[in-house]
């Protein structure tokens, strides 16, 4: 067993961020669960398998426990098979994080070039609307402007202080604020309005909006028709 895996999935959950928008289908939370649970089995079931005395169900015992470990492990592979698309591949053999800081600061990208790609992504982002599709990512990004993608993770991070994910669900959270108090959209639920503005999850959705803005999405909502109404 390697034990440096839950060292491994951690370093691959702060990757993906510099990538994807939505990281619901791709955390791998799953697997440092699976683990850890492997683990306690690993430690335990000798001990357990001393007391008991009859051999056949110390078989059965046994059996159960790990089909049990191997159905759940086949569960959630396919559950989350977008970690084995062509962009997770790449990920998986990009350098550590702080290695990618150090080569942007050597990068040959000029100033100017900085500047006219910050401005070509936000144009490309707020015309088209792209923070509304659940599952947009960097590469569809750079198929979009033509900007390569470690370009485009260079001027998100150096420009905009954020990395791809937060880049994309700023926008998302900015246009559900706008939902949220539309009056044509005051009978629709929070989490419909959370899909509307492009979260793959109600989860997502609340979490990212908490950080944003200090405040669920329905405090949000009902402090601004509070508000109002004492105007009225």
């Amino acid at each position: 067993m390697n034990f440096k895996q839950p060292l491994s999935i951690k370093k691959y959950s702060r990757k993906i961020k510099l990538y994807f928008s939505s990281i619901h289908a791709i955390n791998l939370k799953w697997l440092q669960h699976t683990t850890l649970f492997f683990l306690i089995t690993f430690i335990t079931v000798p001990f357990i398998l001393i007391f008991m005395q009859n051999m056949k169900m110390n078989c059965l015992f046994g059996q159960t426990i790990f089909s049990i470990f191997y159905f759940f492990l086949f569960f959630q592979t396919l559950n989350q098979s977008a970690v084995f698309s062509d962009l997770n591949y790449e990920l998986a053999s990009t350098e550590d994080l702080k290695v990618v800081k150090t080569k942007y600061a050597k990068s040959q990208i000029k100033k100017e070039e900085v500047a006219l790609f910050s401005q070509k992504i936000k144009q490309c982002i707020e015309q088209d609307k792209l923070f509304l599709v659940s599952n947009f990512n960097i590469k569809d990004l750079s198929d979009k402007t033509g900007i390569s993608i470690h370009s485009l993770s260079q001027v998100i991070n150096q420009e905009f202080n954020m990395n791809f994910f937060e880049f994309i669900n700023s926008y998302r959270v900015k246009y559900a604020k706008t939902l949220l108090i539309r009056s044509d959209y005051s009978n629709q639920s929070i989490e419909s309005i959370g899909y509307d503005s492009g979260f793959g999850t109600k989860a997502s959705f609340y979490t990212c909006f908490k950080k944003h803005t200090s405040v669920t999405p329905a405090n949000f909502r009902n402090n601004f028709f509070l508000q109002n109404k004492s105007l009225d």
